[in-house]
């Protein structure tokens, strides 16, 4: 019973992290697809190639949240709206990025092992973030 309560009480917030979660999911995937391209087949740095696949697949992500998971459809604050969200992402990509260090270099743990961990982790943060503060 308390379960049911709980799930009606909150639906709007549980079908936006379910959504946050899909589109997540989506982005970490497509952007472990880039990191591996990036790092097996250009050589690129681990770290430079985390970069790039990060910045690609944010804008794509933004877009996707912004429309279905936060249902905004304004147009008058989209670049205040990107502007945040890369923020947050800025923050979890330093927090990232000391993890990714700590667990490749020090603790030698293999590189795609260490981003699935790390972003397991911040997906708790990133949504109640960009939910209270991004898409505000």
């Amino acid at each position: 019973m308390q379960v049911t309560n709980f799930v009606s009480k909150h639906k709007k917030k549980l079908i936006q992290f379910i959504k946050f979660l899909f589109f997540g999911a989506f982005g970490y995937f497509f952007s472990v697809f880039l990191l591996v391209g990036f790092k097996e087949f250009l050589k690129i740095h681990y770290l430079i190639a985390w970069l790039l696949a990060w910045l690609f697949t944010n804008l794509i992500t933004f877009f996707f949240n912004n429309r279905y998971t936060f249902q905004s459809v304004e147009r008058t604050d989209i670049w205040l709206k990107l502007l945040k969200y890369y923020i947050v992402n800025f923050s979890s990509f330093l927090i990232t990025l000391i993890l990714m260090y700590i667990a490749v270099e020090l603790l030698k743990i293999y590189y795609l092992t260490a981003t699935i961990g790390i972003s397991l982790i911040l997906l708790g943060y990133n949504f109640l973030i960009h939910r209270s503060w991004s898409f505000k």
